[in-house]
Order: C-alpha cells, then sequence, then structure tokens
C-alpha cells in the first residue's frame, strides 16, 4: 500500500511552505501532493504547483467531515492508479484529523493506503489564543507523532521553550522539532505505534468559522490589505490570494499575526479569501466592503 502522511497545523502556520520545501528537496521521490482547502477558492495548490506537477486541489470543506468525504475517496482512487513512494496530503486549517481512520476505513482506502504519519505544524503566535477559541487546535496537536514549532526565527528562547512544555503535556509520545520556513525533512517510514485517530465524522466543518471569498479590482495596495486585518482584529483567523499592486501579481498572506507578500505564480487570480471567528463577521464584511471601494488608500 501507498504510505500516507497527513499533514495539519492551524491556518497559517506553515503547511504549504512545508510542502513546497518537500516538493524542491525530494524530487528523486515520485509524491503526490492532496491540497485541501476550506474555501472554494483555489490559493494554497497554485503555489505550490510552482515546484511540482504533481499537485491535486481539493477546496471546499474538510475531508475529515461528511460533506467531502465522496471527492476526497474519487481523488485517491485516482492517485492508487498510479505508483508512489509516498502520498501527501495537507488537511485544512480548520481540519480535526481524529477521524483520520474513521475516513480511510468507511471510504474503503484503508486498503489503498497506510497512515504513515501525522504531522502538525504549531505557529508559537497564534497557537495560545487559537486554543482558548477552537477545539481543533488541540485536536491536531494531540493526533500528530511529529509537531513542528514553525517560524522559531521570530521569538525567543523564553516563549519557544514554554511551548514546547505545553505541546508535551498535550501530547507526550510526539516528536516536537522547530523549525524556520517549514525546513523540515521528508520523513521516514514511522516505527510506532500511532493513535488511534477513530472519532466518528462530523458532517460539516466547525460553525466557529466563517468565510468570505471575493474577486478583487485591477489594483489594490498592500496597505489596504494590512488596513483590513486591523479593522477586523484579533477574529480575523486568515486571510490569503493574489493581488496586481499596480507593477504585477503578488501573492498576499495573512497567518493572524503578520502579513507577507510576495511574486505570484503563474496562473494565479486576483482575489481574497479571508476566515474569521463567526462573533466578527459584521466587522470582516464591513471591512470587505471598504476594501472593495478604496483598493489604493493606505
Amino acid at each position: 500500500m501507498t504510505p500516507l502522511i497527513l499533514v495539519c497545523g492551524f491556518l497559517g502556520a506553515g503547511k504549504t511552505t512545508l510542502l513546497r520545501h518537500w516538493a524542491r528537496t525530494e524530487r528523486n521521490r515520485r509524491v503526490a501532493y492532496v491540497v485541501n482547502e476550506f474555501s472554494s477558492r483555489d490559493v494554497d495548490s497554485i503555489v505550490l504547483a510552482a515546484e511540482t506537477s504533481e499537485v491535486v486541489p481539493l477546496p471546499g470543506g474538510s475531508i475529515f467531515c461528511r460533506c467531502l468525504a465522496a471527492d476526497f475517496r474519487r481523488t485517491m482512487e485516482a492517485l492508487a492508479a498510479r505508483e508512489w513512494h509516498a502520498l501527501v496530503a495537507e488537511a485544512s486549517g480548520i481540519a480535526d484529523p481524529t477521524a483520520t481512520r474513521t475516513l480511510l476505513r468507511e471510504t474503503r482506502l484503508d486498503g489503498l493506503f497506510s497512515l504513515d504519519r501525522v504531522i502538525c505544524l504549531v505557529d508559537p503566535a497564534t497557537f495560545w489564543k487559537l486554543r482558548r477559541t477552537l477545539p481543533a487546535v488541540e485536536a491536531q496537536v494531540a493526533s500528530a507523532d511529529t509537531l513542528a514549532i514553525n517560524k522559531a526565527d521570530l521569538h525567543d528562547e523564553y516563549d519557544l521553550s514554554g511551548l514546547e512544555r505545553e505541546l508535551r503535556a498535550m501530547n507526550p509520545t510526539a516528536d516536537i522539532v522547530r523549525t524556520v520556513r517549514a525546513a523540515l525533512p521528508f520523513p521516514a517510514p514511522a516505527a510506532r505505534e500511532r493513535p488511534a485517530l477513530e472519532r466518528a465524522m462530523p458532517d460539516h466543518p466547525d460553525d466557529r468559522v466563517v468565510r468570505h471569498e471575493l474577486r478583487l479590482p485591477d489594483a489594490v495596495q498592500p496597505e489596504a490589505l494590512v488596513r483590513l486585518s486591523d479593522q477586523v482584529g484579533e477574529g480575523l483567523l486568515r486571510a490569503k490570494g493574489f493581488f496586481h499592486d499596480g507593477r504585477g501579481l503578488v501573492a498576499a498572506s495573512f497567518d493572524g499575526h503578520r502579513w507577507e507578500f510576495a511574486a505570484a505564480p503563474d496562473g494565479a487570480i486576483p482575489s481574497l479569501v479571508a476566515l474569521a471567528l463567526r462573533e466578527s463577521e459584521p466587522a470582516l464584511r464591513r471591512a470587505l466592503a471598504m476594501l472593495l471601494e478604496n483598493p489604493n488608500e493606505p
């Protein structure tokens, strides 16, 4: 059977960055990447496709809820027709992976794929806030056999050590490593028993999180996006997409704490996906409306 590596971690923790690192460094392996996005707009797989052609997008929900299980089964069965060293599935940032084995069993994919590793990326800047708000954060940590504290270069030793102690209390058996820009080596085959991961699958993703998607105007300034996150405040969990800044196409990413801007890959369409806590949805609507009205004003 083909080894299946599951990559999870909350919104903006660095999952796609990890997959891009593997795609660049593991060119001698035949690896396929399934990218599951909560939004219906495809962002992460477009970014990853700049590194490898073996990318399959699976947007519009979470693979661990019944709403997307049939699409996940068809995608995986099609991939199983080819030979791979491994298949990597990037779960949606709000996914609860504790139903992974249930999903594989109920879709009969457990006869084609063996769950080999669950890797969870953790962002020290957002972990503590999100843990208080969203149960999926604890579920992701508890499900992993490798916990990667990403963006470690942006935090001091006191903060990193405190986070390591907390993660160890939440998951006593996982390997805990620190990474910068998700530079984690491709995993060797697992050599120990994994958590059961056999909870029942929910019918729908967590309704504490809302998403809004929109096409962007012909020209947008980065300052207008920063203004959006300032207006919504801590309720804005994630924003990502592509925009024209008047000179070229730019990829934008907000991880709940900071914005990053970089050159956009070929095939990107000017658009934005924003995810927020439900109680922040009115503020998000107002901020998005202002963005469309004043895309070039700081």
